[in-house]
């Protein structure tokens, strides 16, 4: 043995730590930078020079250098999930729906911290009066993200099209772009053609298959946004499948009064009313469903057509929840 300088390198690619033998072994990425954001990994390169009895020594302490530079990097990069959701006010479907989104997507993303948020300030409002239950708007669970200093930010919309909530949304979520190393936003359930696809076989895959003369009625949120078409593209995509499935929207287009006239064209004697929301909370209960003269159930009612009542909401899906974790990963 002899005493002798030796030199090590060492590359930290997101949480891997390996040695090389010279700077010109470093991975041969398209983007990379030392110390920086490179695509959506961080490269930190570390070199020490240190005196050994024996060159072949030097192997021995990247294994003792891995804990100490593991546990010091991986704090450059603390990472927050942050589902968001219109929400709702209805405890027994948000449990059953937005509460077992989120689950879903934590056990997803287990090594983020998680947080949650509501685009409607009436609900956060009713639900702080009501109950005591403190939910954030988007701007709110961001500022606290950011406070608590975590630099990569996940983002999760539980929305269902690309409407008037989601691009609130999308403005909450630009003022905080300079604030974050990464900040990622994974897209609504309903935002390209294999998304509509993808939905339609998730949606039909727990619904009962149709009979003569009965038809499938599911009732959208609506939005006065322009992506209101939306919901007449998800129909004709259903109808792929059965002509007689339609859907209707309590604020916006098709509402219950251009599907009515196909049912009755048709012969309808059943028609199933079906939710296409996260959550089968308000319009589910009074508007779909109730004893007023103008819910969907009555209108039906009024027309000889039997109306089927399914309140549960999209969140109850798995196979819907799923297409949320996959949206998410996607925007990673």
């Amino acid at each position: 043995s002899k005493l002798c300088l030796t030199t090590v390198h060492l590359v930290w690619e997101g949480e891997q730590v390996r040695m090389i033998r010279q700077p010109g072994d470093l991975p041969k990425m398209k983007h990379y930078s030392f110390g920086g954001k490179g695509g959506n990994m961080y490269f930190v390169y570390f070199s020490c020079a240190f005196f050994t009895y024996n060159p072949l020594g030097v192997f021995l302490l990247p294994k003792f250098l891995y804990f100490i530079l593991h546990k010091e990097c991986c704090t450059m990069a603390k990472r927050a999930l942050l589902v968001v959701s219109f929400g709702t006010t209805f405890e027994d479907t948000r449990k059953k729906t937005i509460e077992k989104c989120e689950q879903d997507l934590q056990n997803a993303f287990s090594d983020y911290a998680f947080f949650r948020a509501y685009t409607s300030q009436m609900i956060i409002n009713k639900l702080a009066t009501r109950d005591q239950l403190i939910i954030p708007n988007p701007s709110q669970a961001l500022t606290q993200i950011y406070k608590a200093g975590y630099t990569e930010v996940l983002i999760q919309t539980l929305h269902i099209i690309c409407g008037n909530e989601y691009h609130k949304l999308l403005k909450d979520i630009k003022n905080f772009k300079s604030k974050f190393h990464i900040l990622s936003l994974g897209r609504p359930l309903l935002t390209t053609i294999e998304d509509y696809k993808q939905v339609v076989t998730a949606t039909l895959a727990y619904l009962p298959s149709l009979k003569d003369k009965e038809a499938l009625v599911f009732m959208g949120h609506g939005t006065s946004h322009p992506n209101f078409s939306a919901y007449c593209a998800l129909e004709y995509m259903f109808q792929q499948t059965n002509s007689n499935i339609y859907i209707g929207t309590v604020e916006g287009y098709p509402t219950i009064t251009e599907v009515l006239p196909k049912l009755l064209k048709n012969k309808t004697q059943v028609a199933y009313l079906i939710p296409f929301m996260l959550v089968a909370g308000d319009h589910a209960l009074h508007d779909m469903s109730g004893c007023e003269p103008n819910t969907w159930q009555n209108i039906l009612l009024n027309h000889h057509i039997k109306p089927s009542i399914r309140l549960h909401g999209l969140g109850e899906n798995p196979q819907i929840r799923q297409l949320f974790i996959s949206h998410a990963k996607e925007a990673l």
